[in-house]
């Protein structure tokens, strides 16, 4: 039986640790999904006859899915108040666009232009 010693040990740990790279996941979607869409519900109240409307735009579902993802994974941390209030958390690239800690995630409509600006085209 050989016996090591804990400083050697350490040391050896210590290298180990320094030739660790850590990864920084790249993520991408296509640019058509970059985009927000129509939400619209119409009632008609027949009692009455009376009828109202109410239309506004929500991101696109592979969008939605995105950011739930990246939420779910400890990236960014969405907020319910706000549509550009989510945070940035941990790095991470998306289509080339780099997010570092405290940068905001936009909504899609905000994201497309941001990343026509400093992402990869």
């Amino acid at each position: 039986m050989s016996i090591v010693s804990a400083e050697y040990l350490i040391k050896a740990a210590g290298g180990i640790q320094q030739s660790l790279k850590l990864y920084t996941p790249r993520y991408r979607i296509p640019m058509e999904y970059v985009v927000d869409v129509v939400d619209m519900i119409k009632c008609e109240v027949s009692e009455t006859g009376s009828n109202w409307s109410s239309h506004g735009t929500v991101d696109h579902p592979s969008f939605t899915r995105l950011r739930n993802h990246l939420d779910s994974q400890g990236y960014i941390q969405t907020s319910r108040v706000s549509v550009n209030g989510d945070s940035v958390l941990k790095e991470f690239y998306l289509n080339g666009a780099k997010f570092v800690p405290g940068d905001r995630f936009y909504s899609a409509c905000a994201m497309k232009w941001h990343l026509e600006k400093y992402g990869e085209s």
